[in-house]
């Protein structure tokens, strides 16, 4: 069978994987790509292809009727040929959601799109739990959730498109947090990018309103003032604490060898990775590298906990701030 076909002085390319000898129904995608697949197949899983191929249910959109290829109707259809190629992927069995390591966030985001428009109601409920747990429910679950997102290969680029995904099947609804953390998401990216938008996997645009541009660069510039505030109580080292357990009541280290906290602190700051710094940076005040780091430090005597836990209160106290500030700075609640 030619992968290629020429109709109407237009070059039509089959899809190397669903173009089947026995299909009887053409689904003709974005970028002139065509799926010759099964109309019982179809109408099985899908809602909205039962209807279709019901004659009793009358329906707007269908197969066009005075158009074959390979004798077979034609559907056009307004979808990109990787987001048909992932549904059929599902459908025809070879379903990757079984497979997590090969599930990414792409690949959930294709199938929500299809699935949510054409009525596939199975393949959305098994993505929603994968997506829900990109979001942290609180402050507590922001590592895990990290974690999360990078298992699916999601990147600060997939924001916008994630973002518009949770708002078209409504998955904010029980949580106050989800949209505004997707906000949140947006505003690491660069603000170039935040105005002019990304594109998808496949290459298909991704952009954000205009509200939401304006929603986000305004959360954007007040997280970098939070972030500013949690360097600054990483960075400068106000001791040694009347406290400090690396001297005794006389003012004797206990340690003939010992560093004083001040220079153990001030070793621990040069080593902290400039990618951490960044974060905070560009507005990113939840991360949990650098408490994890002071914890461990105070564990391994580096720097006693007298003089470790103001830094450590602050940075608690800027996150929790940033983080329960989330819903007001998106503009979805006031203060």
């Amino acid at each position: 069978m030619a992968l290629t076909v020429i109709t109407d002085d237009v070059a039509l390319q089959r899809d190397s994987m669903f173009c089947f000898f026995d299909g009887n129904i053409v689904l003709h995608a974005q970028n002139d790509v065509l799926f010759r697949v099964h109309r019982g197949v179809l109408a099985f899983h899908s809602e909205f292809f039962n209807a279709m191929f019901d004659q009793s249910f009358p329906i707007s959109h269908g197969p066009d009727k005075d158009r074959t290829i390979d004798d077979c109707p034609v559907i056009p259809l307004e979808d990109t040929a990787d987001d048909i190629r992932q549904l059929l992927l599902v459908i025809y069995g070879k379903n990757r959601l079984k497979l997590p390591e090969e599930t990414t966030f792409s690949i959930l985001a294709a199938l929500v799109r299809v699935g949510h428009k054409y009525g596939i109601h199975g393949i959305v409920s098994e993505c929603q739990p994968r997506l829900l747990e990109m979001v942290p429910t609180s402050l507590r679950g922001y590592k895990q959730a990290s974690e999360r997102r990078s298992a699916l290969k999601f990147t600060p680029r997939n924001a916008p498109e994630a973002l518009h995904l949770f708002r078209l099947i409504d998955l904010g609804a029980d949580n106050p947090f989800i949209i505004p953390f997707m906000l949140f998401l947006c505003s690491q990216l660069e603000e170039s990018d935040i105005r002019n938008g990304l594109t998808r996997a496949d290459g298909t645009p991704e952009k954000l309103s205009d509200a939401d541009v304006r929603r986000i660069l305004s959360m954007k510039r007040e997280l970098q003032r939070r972030g500013q505030d949690a360097l600054d109580t990483i960075l400068y080292f106000e001791g040694p604490a009347p406290g400090c357990e690396m001297y005794d009541e006389d003012g004797n280290m206990h340690y003939e060898d010992g560093l004083e906290c001040d220079m153990a602190y001030d070793d621990f700051v040069d080593r902290i990775p400039k990618r951490e710094i960044d974060a905070y940076t560009r507005g990113d005040p939840f991360g949990t590298w650098v408490l994890d780091k002071m914890h461990a430090l105070s564990n391994r005597e580096g720097v006693c906990y007298a003089c470790l836990e103001p830094h450590i209160e602050g940075l608690e106290k800027v996150r929790q701030e940033a983080w329960d500030a989330l819903p007001v700075l998106a503009g979805m609640t006031t203060q």
